[in-house]
């Protein structure tokens, strides 16, 4: 049966757009042969590969799949910059608080003091506790001789705790010891930030409000 012209034009007009819109697909195997196809190329699935259009312009680039160890590093890399994207935000919110907080440097200083003060406060009280219980400390090792079965066992016992006792309390100043040096340079950081805040970001009016 013979096709009336309009049914012919109509399934012409169907394949033409096809044969328009078709692609090639070039790349170059490891042998470095140029390879060319109207469909995706298996010697290539590891390879760069360029898609062309009818005219051989170049519509898309296709890169070659990464290796393990292109992963690996590409996994670095992004760690590092979510790293240092955390590390942006956190010095953010600090400079933000810093700001809020202390109106100038004095405001610094002035909770520097306080901070110190209370430290300074808790030293003392172990400091004379510290002498209380050395003395303590003297008398069960004076008390500590050899006697009585269970005279001896209960001085021993009350030395060990003594000792015990003196022990704890030096290692509880040492720990404030070395709070107070922590609150120095923590203090010291932020009265150094504040300066560079004040310089760079035209905030010189926090040092005149009150």
């Amino acid at each position: 049966m013979r096709r009336s012209a309009g049914s012919i034009l109509a399934t012409v007009c169907l394949f033409v757009p096809l044969a328009a819109n078709a692609q090639i697909y070039v790349c170059k195997d490891a042998g470095g042969r140029t390879l060319t196809s109207d469909r995706p190329i298996p010697e290539c699935a590891n390879r760069a590969v360029k898609e062309l259009d009818r005219s051989g312009l170049v519509r898309r680039e296709i890169a070659a799949p990464l290796t393990a160890q292109q992963k690996r590093e590409r996994e670095l890399e992004e760690d590092r910059q979510r790293s240092d994207a955390a590390a942006k935000e956190e010095q953010r919110l600090y400079d933000r608080a810093l700001m809020t907080r202390y109106r100038n440097e004095t405001d610094i200083a002035n909770a520097r003091q306080r901070a110190l003060d209370l430290l300074g406060d808790q030293m003392r009280i172990d400091t004379t506790t510290l002498t209380r219980e050395s003395k303590e400390l003297k008398t069960a090792q004076a008390n500590a001789v050899p006697g009585a079965k269970k005279t001896a066992s209960l001085a021993e016992r009350r030395l060990e705790d003594a000792t015990r006792t003196v022990e704890s309390r030096l290692n509880s100043i040492e720990q404030r010891t070395a709070e107070i040096g922590r609150t120095n340079a923590r203090f010291d950081q932020a009265l150094a930030r504040f300066r560079e805040l004040i310089a760079t970001t035209g905030g010189a009016s926090n040092q005149t409000r009150r």
